[in-house]
């Protein structure tokens, strides 16, 4: 599959590139971006057990940033190609300071794109509707100020297999969503685009001058991602509708030498499906999402979440209205089992609210209720993960 999918790009590439068309003008860059702040207040119910207190105990509030510039540039040659290019600095450095890097072909054909950047699928996949910087699903959430990722991972000889994310929908299958990689889109035909992406392995940043090629035992290292995406949008009338399904899957997981890959995960695999209808001011939407560990000790590990939401518009004001629910397996420490009482459930009820003070710039709030059922209250060891919190922010965004 790999040798197919590197043969057939390099061909298509070769074929764009021969001729003796040159652009009038050589690519110059241009800055974009935006910067993001937000404070807010978590009311919660604090730790139930005071042997988890010094683990767990967190401060009532916190002040957050997130801050992206663009350096864009592309240029159109004679016969038509576009070519053209993407960096992404982070001004808040949270492990990476580039936040993706690539450069792309595009033209009739579709598009041929190469570097660090999402993965189809997580490009295509589309969130719970929210109205600006806060909102029910991690990942149409700019900012996340409820603490029950910090409850989940307490003691008790068991832990969620998935990790939880605050119900976020547009899972990938690696740790990194940004893996240096290729992709291919398809034009848009009657509103429909498809794409596939592979990344060779769960790494980005590749630098140029290291020698040879990355070791397959990077252990825990998911590799081998595929991932398929589709999507369609359209507006009839005074109705638009917007509609996308997405696949992945990691096909090896590394490992150091013999045994098992790891002891409580295994290769992963998640699939999602989603869509938004839009009239008069109004955008409803919803959302489902299946990951799982295959391969493993204990097999077809999984979380499954959905939401819904949906926003209203008028004049400089929106406000938006979601839900998320996800169901997370658990397993023993030892990895030997899953736990034996019913799955971990995380439900998220959001309001959020944006007004436009100007051009490129809006006033952001956000009020989220958080309930995290942890199944080990229902049996042994009287150890009670769970998590009730609500958490009120409020924010701005300048866009440049």
């Amino acid at each position: 599959m790999k040798q197919i999918l590197f043969g057939t790009t390099a061909l298509v590439a070769a074929g764009m590139l021969t001729g003796t068309a040159f652009a009038e003008d050589p690519i110059k860059l241009s800055l974009g971006g935006f910067y993001q702040a937000a404070m807010g207040h978590v009311f919660d119910d604090g730790e139930e057990n005071d042997s988890e207190r010094s683990a767990n105990d967190h401060h009532d509030y916190a002040i957050k940033q997130n801050i992206e510039i663009y350096f864009l540039g592309s240029t159109t040659l004679d016969n038509g190609l576009t070519v053209g290019t993407r960096v992404e600095l982070e001004g808040q450095n949270n492990g990476d300071q580039i936040d993706a890097a690539y450069a792309y072909f595009r033209g009739g054909f579709g598009e041929i794109r190469v570097g660090d950047f999402g993965s189809v699928g997580g490009l295509m996949c589309l969130e719970v509707p929210s109205a600006g910087l806060f909102g029910a699903s991690g990942m149409n959430a700019a900012f996340i100020f409820t603490n029950v990722q910090g409850r989940v991972a307490d003691g008790g000889g068991r832990f969620p297999a998935q990790e939880i994310d605050n119900n976020t929908m547009c899972d990938t299958v690696g740790s990194s969503d940004k893996a240096t990689k290729i992709a291919y889109f398809t034009p848009v035909l009657s509103g429909f685009r498809m794409g596939v992406s592979y990344a060779p392995n769960d790494a980005e940043d590749e630098p140029a001058n290291q020698n040879g090629t990355r070791s397959d035992k990077d252990e825990g290292q998911n590799s081998e991602q595929l991932s398929l995406g589709a999507e369609y949008s359209n507006k009839f009338g005074a109705v638009g509708v917007n509609m996308a399904a997405f696949w992945e899957r990691a096909f090896k997981r590394e490992k150091r030498g013999g045994g098992k890959d790891g002891q409580h995960m295994g290769d992963n695999e998640t699939w999602g499906i989603g869509g938004t209808v839009g009239f008069a001011g109004f955008t409803l939407g919803a959302n489902f999402n299946q990951t799982s560990n295959i391969d493993n000790i204990v097999d077809d590990i999984d979380s499954t979440k959905w939401g819904l939401g949906a926003t209203y518009n008028w004049d400089e004001w929106t406000l938006g209205l979601g839900y998320a629910h996800g169901s997370y397996d658990a397993v023993s420490l030892d990895g030997l089992h899953k736990n034996g009482h019913d799955r971990d459930t995380l439900d998220t009820v959001s309001f959020s609210m944006q007004y436009a003070l100007g051009p490129g710039i809006t006033l952001d709030a956000g009020l989220n209720y958080d309930v995290y059922d942890d199944a080990r209250d229902e049996g042994q060891n009287d150890l009670d993960g769970d998590y009730k919190g609500v958490s009120i922010a409020t924010g701005f965004g300048i866009t440049f």
